[in-house]
């Protein structure tokens, strides 16, 4: 298998499209992106397209041309928020505008950094980070700068996002018997986190200016098998922390996962019922579901909101 053939792409779309259908390929989006290694080489992206709507192509310069020739990067967890795109790629964090452009690096230590998950105004983003060995998560300005760690626990903590009262969410497997996932909160300037009251839970989104929230309670996003359905499944639940009452809403065998609830009132998610993990929407009673990508060769995966668009990687 060809290995380049292989390596995801991260996309951008609108929320509240019907329909999205493959990326817009050479001749209609050229957006750039260029990682810069002071010592090893110098790398160009072509990899963010905006899937909705084209972009004005520049004229080629040399710098384009040369791209046409290197090989897709392996570009990890992107977020979007603020009128940027920060992602993962060769174990750093890297930033990028949506118009599309040259993708600035922003951390450079020997340690892995992922997940990262920007603010909602764009003005900070919090990822996990191995910079004291153990993953923690961190948070610093979304420019750029020294990070602050945030976590202290031995187990493994992954960011997830930021709640509405501005407080970062992340995932840990800390504090349980059974080693399954819960979700704990805390203020970016640091603290004692908090669980959300959810056993266990894997991945959350809230009603915008509301007071339900949608959860899954696993997560297999690193699991290889494909199609599975049965009693591990990913779903999708939705309802009230204050009553503890939830409904299982994706009435599905397979995956349901990635929650996303949008300010249309419709949850954005990943499903794999037509076969390939694609984007989807839905009313958050389960109801009403509509297919938004078309993709037969790989999975959506990782995608993010922000700024009135989905991000995912492909």
């Amino acid at each position: 298998m060809d290995l380049h053939q292989s390596m995801p792409t991260q996309y951008l779309i609108p929320y509240g499209s019907q329909n999205i259908n493959a990326p817009i390929r050479d001749g209609q989006v050229d957006t750039l992106l260029t990682i810069l290694c002071t010592v090893l080489m110098q790398t160009i992206l072509k990899t963010l397209f905006l899937a909705a709507v084209p972009l004005v192509a520049s004229k080629l310069s040399a710098v384009d041309r040369a791209a046409d020739a290197l090989p897709d990067g392996f570009y990890r967890y992107p977020t979007v928020g603020g009128g940027a795109i920060i992602f993962a790629a060769e174990g750093d964090l890297w930033k990028v505008p949506v118009s599309g452009g040259l993708a600035l690096r922003l951390t450079a230590f020997e340690g892995e950094e992922a997940f990262p998950k920007l603010s909602p105004d764009g003005h900070l983003v919090a990822f996990t980070a191995q910079y004291e060995g153990n993953d923690d998560v961190y948070v610093m300005s979304a420019d750029g700068g020294e990070p602050l760690r945030l976590t202290y626990h031995p187990a493994a903590d992954q960011a997830l996002g930021w709640s509405p009262d501005g407080k970062i969410l992340f995932r840990s497997r800390r504090d349980t018997p059974n080693n399954d996932f819960r979700i704990y909160q805390l203020p970016p300037g640091g603290g004692v986190p908090e669980m959300i009251p959810l056993e266990p839970a894997a991945w959350i989104a809230f009603e915008p200016g509301g007071t339900r929230v949608a959860f899954q309670k696993l997560g297999l996003e690193f699991h290889n098998w494909k199609r599975y359905k049965g009693g591990q499944a990913e779903r999708i639940y939705v309802g009230t922390l204050t009553d503890g009452v939830f409904t299982e809403v994706t009435h599905y065998d397979g995956k349901d996962a990635f929650p996303m609830w949008a300010t249309d009132g419709r949850i954005y998610f990943v499903t794999d019922r037509w076969g390939r993990p694609n984007l989807a929407a839905m009313k958050p009673d389960g109801g009403d579901v509509k297919r938004l990508t078309q993709f037969e060769d790989y999975d959506v995966r990782w995608p993010a909101m922000g700024d009135g668009k989905i991000v995912y990687q492909h």
